[in-house]
């Protein structure tokens, strides 16, 4: 179930991302050519508020795991307008 959830946010960002691009390029046709690239990958992801102890105004939140670091993987192999998912989200083991 986690894969779907991934792949359906994926294919969000990837149709917005277009419909934004076609309408700054109408507005603007002398913006360089532009475009989100978006990858997809599930796993299990530790999230924390880091910052100031006892001041939450200076906390921000930071997750990190392998998850964040595949999909960042697999957005560089994309190009303009691509969703690329791994194979956690796919199904294979």
């Amino acid at each position: 179930m986690l894969g779907f959830r991934a792949l359906f946010a994926g294919i969000t960002i990837k149709t917005f991302s277009r419909d934004m691009v076609i309408r700054l390029e109408k507005k603007w046709p002398d913006l360089p050519e532009t475009g989100f690239k978006v990858g997809v990958a599930s796993n299990r992801l530790l999230a924390k508020r880091i910052g100031t102890p006892r001041n939450p105004a200076q906390q921000e939140p930071v997750w990190a795991d392998k998850a964040i670091n595949y999909a960042a993987k697999a957005t560089q192999g994309a190009d303009r307008h691509d969703l690329v998912i791994t194979g956690s989200v796919w199904g294979t083991p």
